[in-house]
């Protein structure tokens, strides 16, 4: 293979560590010696080899030593199928060992057990080239640690023990991703990418392109994955791509062992059912109804248990919606499931996230595709819109209060249809629209969730739900404008987190919310765990509670609870061009990787993305240290949310700082009141604002008020705000620019005439507020004051009387009849702005 490296990492020969061996034998099958290079075309098979392998028990490790230990190295691929005994399925796997045509990743000995069954599996292995030029292979074997000793010591007969009551067979549906999806055929795509150009790959059949974690781990803009699109009906492949039969293991290994250490047998009395996520989740009935048939004909079951996570949620309360095939399932357990969607899909479907969160391999960080090619996927993504906030997600979420935010705020008009704030569900849609998303999509989801209506009924199946709770989790993406000292407006970006899993919303989750009497349960129980939503799936409280519930005990498990759990800690936020990392007492890091992918080794932290805006959620228990480095020039925001009983309690706002050419750091105490100073560039910053109460949720830019001051003896411009106090700078070339305490400003432009008297807001017609006074030189007293405004139509005028301290006010309009009050004291005129709207009034 031309221009390809070897890339020998210490990690590979040095970290993985494998238990001894404890039981007899290790029987080595090899498939090859050495295979020396050779030329090749791409796509080509070099190497085959088919032979039987006998399983009874132990690990099956797939090495070059025929003791199970020792790299694998291939060019460029190899693929591994075991035919079961007495069945129709197969276990397949496939390792690339070509890294994006740059270089080859040797693989460590890894334990491949899984996907044999017990007897003679009738395997067979192929070698095969991606990229060209030649091939080679190191010595390969299949190692089966812990057989059976073939020649066993006789052993007396044990007496009889009763025969064990048989488990009701366990169904397990993933989430989205959570399937495996592999090339049905040879494939040489030449497509655009996306971004202005064309994507070239050779595709060999039975390649698995969903999870390749080396394409996902290397640098670029992850084209590869391009071959995972849909055409425009969101249901038809621009590929032709099929199910491997497995799940993503980075993600649901741990799940499926948890059964297995619980007393289920894999394809005994635990099966699981993959499906193409990234269509129309209401096509899988069908293929589920099949799987629960199959697996009643093999186990002589009347019916099946099923536990779900996430989007596999949906695919069984759809297929439990009919009654004929409910009849089939005895229990269903719902962990994490997007019932009501998710404001985590609009982020997906904009800006682009981290599809695989979960833990791979067992390390917290994000195996990350390129937002670009996040957004490439999910534009036509049945599956994907179907995890969209419903209709019914807006009734639990209406933006009535700071516990139910809608998902969309767009302050800032970013689809330019002159509708800006909280978006209700029909203008999400249309903001989406005008974006130029393939909203059509939104059919199909519609009429899925035509399913929400009924999920109270759950049609005789004994349902439980178990919802994340007491995790940050986005609740509103907030679009909007700063605006500069020079009067530039700056497009920012927000979150608002909420209580939840990380991923899914409380109440999309758990489709309850009894302070507010709204509930869609029906009879199914409902029970809450504190873990984020890939941990539901991990060994924790989530699946013991689950494991619980098949054996029918009522024991609620350590860290699980009939109420959710609350949300606390901080979220600290820096907006514009810096990353921000974080360190805690054992120098754990969380914040960005070179790669651009990130990691949140803190206990308890989670990190998150916004386009150039990053947020960093830390438990309330310790004493972080917080570096800022520059990515860029200017200045950028710094805000650290403290949320408690799952609201924003305070906030501390650090404004226009300036970018750090050298460093920024601060030391910042969780349990401190004291907040951070920040040392920049060997200066320090201190907090420009300390919001609390309704002000922390403070997006709306204060009003304009011009009013004489009797104190300043002139006009001023000032700012009007109903949660917190503002401040008026003064911009060269007529321009006021007014910030309230939570940063949000107005700029105004003005015009002033006959030295300084006379003022006129130019940013609207008609309108002006001339004021001529006198005052004693040497009291200060006022002598006189005569006020006049005009605006439109309407002219009103005030003077003051001071030896009657009167003020008598005329009011004249077009089309009415003049008005004539007389007021006690000084009565002074102003201009104010109100939701765009010039208004006049004293």
């Amino acid at each position: 293979m031309q221009y390809k490296y070897l890339f020998l990492s210490a990690i590979i020969f040095f970290s993985l560590f494998f238990p001894s061996i404890t039981l007899a034998a290790a029987i080595p099958y090899l498939i090859t010696d050495p295979i020396p290079p050779i030329p090749t075309v791409p796509g080509a098979s070099f190497f085959q080899k088919e032979f039987d392998l006998n399983y009874q028990s132990g690990n099956v490790f797939l090495s070059s030593n025929p003791d199970g230990s020792g790299n694998t190295l291939v060019d460029d691929a190899v693929e591994i199928v075991a035919d079961w005994p007495d069945s129709p399925i197969i276990g397949r796997i496939t390792h690339r060992y070509a890294q994006g045509c740059y270089f080859l990743l040797p693989h460590p000995p890894e334990d491949i057990w899984w996907i044999f069954a017990k007897g003679v599996n009738k395997v067979k292995v192929k070698l095969y080239d991606i990229c060209g030029f030649e091939v080679f292979s190191s010595r390969l074997y299949l190692v089966n640690n812990g057989a059976p000793d073939p020649s066993p010591t006789p052993t007396p007969t044990p007496s009889p023990t009763p025969t064990p009551i048989p488990k009701t067979p366990l169904i397990f549906i993933p989430g989205i991703g959570g399937s495996e999806l592999k090339v049905a055929e040879d494939r040489i795509w030449n497509e655009d990418d996306g971004h202005g150009g064309k994507y070239s790959q050779a595709y060999p059949k039975d390649e698995k392109v969903w999870v390749n974690e080396g394409e996902a781990a290397s640098l670029g803009e992850d084209d590869y994955f391009d071959i995972l699109r849909l055409k425009p009906d969101g249901q038809t492949s621009e590929a032709n791509l099929e199910l491997t039969g497995n799940l993503f293991e980075g993600t649901y290994q741990p799940t499926l062992d948890f059964f297995i250490d619980n007393g289920y047998t894999l394809n005994q009395d635990l099966f699981t059912f993959p499906y193409d996520w990234r269509k129309d989740i209401s096509l899988t009935s069908s293929s589920l109804d099949q799987k629960v048939e199959d697996i009643k004909t093999q186990t002589g079951a009347e019916k099946v248990d099923i536990v779900t996570h996430s989007m596999g949620g949906l695919v069984a309360r759809n297929y439990i919606s009919n009654p004929d095939k409910a009849n089939k399932v005895s229990k269903l357990i719902t962990l994490g499931t997007p019932h009501l969607g998710s404001t985590e899909f609009l982020k997906a479907l904009n800006y682009g996230i981290c599809i695989t969160k979960q833990n791979i391999p067992q390390q917290p960080i994000c195996l990350g595709l390129t937002p670009s090619e996040l957004r490439d996927i999910f534009h036509n993504m049945a599956g994907g819109f179907e995890l969209a906030p419903t209709q019914k997600y807006f009734n639990f979420y209406p933006g009535n209060d700071n516990l139910h935010p809608v998902p969309f705020k767009d302050e800032r008009d970013i689809d330019q249809n002159n509708i800006t704030g909280d978006l209700n569900y029909t203008q999400t849609k249309e903001l989406l629209t005008n974006l130029g998303h393939n909203t059509s999509l939104f059919n199909p989801s519609e009429s899925f969730h035509n399913l929400d209506n009924n999920l109270s009924n759950t049609n005789g199946v004994d349902t439980t739900i178990i919802a994340g709770s007491g995790i940050p989790t986005l609740g509103q993406i907030i679009e909007k404008y700063s605006i500069g000292l020079l009067g530039t407006k700056i497009p920012k970006k927000d979150e608002i987190m909420i209580n939840g899993d990380d991923t899914v919303p409380l109440f999309s989750a758990s489709i309850d919310d009894p302070e507010r009497n709204l509930s869609l349960k029906g009879p199914a129980k409902l029970y809450y765990s504190k873990q984020s939503h890939s941990g539901l799936v991990g060994n924790g409280p989530a699946l013991n509670l689950a494991l619980n519930i098949l054996n029918n005990d009522s024991n609620l498990p350590d860290e699980t609870a009939n109420a959710p759990f609350e949300l606390n800690g901080f979220q600290l936020s820096v907006h514009s061009p810096v990353n921000i990392h974080i360190y805690d007492s054992n120098n754990n890091h969380i914040g960005p990787l070179p790669n651009g992918d990130f990691e949140a080794n803190i206990p308890g932290s989670a990190y998150d993305t916004l386009d150039d805006a990053k947020f960093i959620f830390l438990p309330n228990d310790g004493i972080y240290t917080i570096k800022f480095e520059s990515t860029g020039e200017g200045t950028f925001d710094f805000k650290i949310r403290e949320y408690a009983n799952d609201l924003i309690e305070k906030t501390t706002l650090y404004k226009d700082i300036p970018v750090p050419t050298t460093q920024a750091q601060t030391i910042f105490d969780t349990l401190s009141d004291t907040p951070p100073v920040i040392e920049v560039n060997s200066s320090q910053v201190t907090p420009f604002s300390t919001l609390t109460g309704n002000s922390n949720y403070d997006l709306n830019p204060p009003e304009v008020k011009v009013i004489f001051s009797l104190d300043s003896k002139k006009i001023e411009i000032i700012g009007v705000d109903d949660t917190t106090s503002a401040k008026t700078d003064l911009i060269p070339v007529n321009k006021a620019l007014i910030t309230d305490n939570a940063g949000n400003s107005t700029l105004i432009n003005y015009e002033l005439k006959n030295a300084g008297t006379k003022i006129s807001l130019t940013d609207y017609l008609n309108n002006s507020l001339q004021v001529v006074s006198a005052f004693h030189p040497k009291t200060g007293k006022m002598q006189s004051l005569t006020q006049s405004l005009f605006l439109n139509d309407k002219i009103i005028t005030s003077t003051y009387n001071s030896s009657k301290n009167k003020s008598t006010i005329i009011t004249t309009e077009k089309g009415k009849k003049t008005k004539t009050e007389t007021k006690n004291g000084v009565i002074l005129l102003y201009l104010q702005t109100n939701n765009g709207i010039l208004e006049a009034g004293y």
